[in-house]
Parts: structure tokens; sequence; C-alpha cells
């Protein structure tokens, strides 16, 4: 059941006309919030700013239990629409500065036809409406789909939550992992004679270290855009997926080595098997008792 603020049954109640519109609150993994309504104006609600975008959805459906519920929404976006970084909002979906985001979706409602310069709405005419995870099915042209999916999403997980075999379980730099990535993260720049996909760069690094790694631009037409590393050969860098636009020469960017999670990366690249949780030695189900 959804709970409405007193402030906000009183209007409810009252008003025999009021007007609504959707207010939607887009949170990144690097702590960008976005904030999105339906209504054709910018809306100030509880000291937050709306910006009018064109979004369509589906109706919600919640139920008690754990059943994973989605919105359906279809987003439309022009060239104007631009996210903190630089980046359009397309640019963002390609580069992946949407994955793991969380989705809020809130419906305010007021007692005066939205316009032009309105007044601020009082956070307590705002009635939360959905929470979900935020993820991109399809994006082309000027349109995304994407879903939002209850939060009982996250229960999803697998049963027992540890398997024992020999890979290491941790993720590189998690909790478990405790390695602190930003000893082992390189700062280069960019030479000339790069391609979308190649960066060719002032570092000197044995071949094949920066394999399954990040690269991740810090200066240039590439801020903050990230891309998986593929291969390295000394200081050339090719990406498992191009960039927006060529590099530049003296665009900086920061690098990071992959862990393959054996036994003998996690000992001599990071020097951390202390925390290393695979388990080589457990014999092969084949082995003979």
């Amino acid at each position: 059941m959804k709970r409405a603020n007193e402030e906000l049954n009183q209007l409810l109640l009252q008003q025999q006309v009021f007007y609504m519109a959707d207010l939607y609150t887009i949170t990144l993994t690097n702590g960008v919030i976005l904030r999105y309504t339906t209504c054709d104006v910018k809306l100030l609600v509880g000291g937050n700013t709306y910006l009018p975008f064109l979004i369509e959805r589906t109706g919600t459906k919640q139920a008690r239990g754990i059943s994973v519920d989605e919105v359906n929404l279809t987003i439309t976006v022009d060239q104007n629409d631009v996210i903190p970084g630089g980046l359009t909002f397309m640019q963002g979906v390609v580069n992946g500065a949407f994955e793991n985001a969380i989705l809020q979706l809130e419906r305010v409602f007021s007692p005066e036809p939205f316009r032009f310069n309105m007044p601020a709405i009082s956070a307590n005419y705002a009635l939360l409406w959905w929470i979900g995870l935020f993820n991109i099915n399809s994006a082309g042209g000027n349109t995304i789909e994407a879903t939002a999916a209850a939060m009982t999403q996250l229960l999803n997980v697998k049963f027992p939550r540890n398997l024992y075999y020999p890979p290491c379980i941790y993720t590189l730099g998690d909790v478990g992992c405790k390695v602190d990535l930003n000893r082992f993260k390189v700062l280069g720049q960019a030479a000339a004679f790069g391609t979308r996909s190649i960066v060719k760069s002032n570092l000197t690094f044995n071949n094949g270290y920066l394999s399954q790694g990040s690269i991740r631009f810090t200066s240039g037409a590439n801020t903050n855009v990230t891309r998986s590393i593929r291969s390295n050969t000394g200081g050339t860098i090719s990406v498992v997926l191009p960039f927006q636009a060529v590099p530049e020469a003296g665009d900086t960017f920061e690098v990071l080595p992959a862990c393959d999670k054996s036994m003998n990366c996690c000992r001599n690249r990071f020097n951390n098997l202390s925390n290393f949780r695979g388990y080589p030695f457990i014999p092969v189900p084949e082995t003979a008792y």
C-alpha cells in the first residue's frame, strides 16, 4: 500500500480538479543523479529540479511477496540532452553510464495547472510510485527502450552463495578481494596516430599485461568514457568497443590491469594471496579413490 502524506490526502479529498506528472530520478553508479519529468515545463519539487523529458511507460503492478515486476520505458532523446561529463544521453547509454543505475518513479500532484516559471511544489505532494533497477534493452536513432525491474530482483541469486572451484570467487577490488585499485591505476597520455579502437600512448608495459583490463579517459572528447582492453603491445592498447571519438595526442587516461582469478595472478600481480578465495587443489570429479 502506498502511504501518502496528510497534506496530499487533503488535496485529493478537497480538490475536484488536480494535475499530475511523473518524476523520474536516475542514480548512476558513479553518484551522478539525473532528474526528469513528463511535464512539458521544468518543475521544482522538494528543492530538486526536474527537467522535461519525453518518457513513456507501461503501468505498474505491485504485489505482496517476492515476485519481480517490471516497468517498460520508451525514452526519446536528442543531441541537446546532455548528462554530467559532457556526453549526450545516447552516448551515455552506449558507453555504459547507466549500467546498474537505480530508477525512482514518483507522481506529483498539484492543485493548479503546471506552467512556465511555476512556484516550487512541496515534497509532500509527491508520492513514491516505484523503485527499480534500470536496464537498457536497446538503443538506436533517438529512441531508447529500457526496463526498471523491482528491487526484489536482487534476491535472485545463486544458492549456496559461494561455489568451490579453482578460480577466485571475488571480484577485483570488492570487499572480499580488498585490493586497493588506486594503487594499480597508471596514468598515461595518448600519442598521435591512434584510432577509435587503438590507443597509442607513452606507457611501457609487457605485452598482454593489460588484457581484459580497463581504460578510462580523463580529458578530451572521450572524458569519463571507459572501455575494456582487448590486449596491449607495449604502450599500444587495443580496446574491445571503439571509442566515440579518436583520442587526440595529449589526451590523458588511466589504465587498470585485470585479474584472471588465478592463484598465480593474485600472488604475482597484486600480492594479495592472503585474500585469495579460489580452490585450485580440489580434485577433479574424475579422480578415482
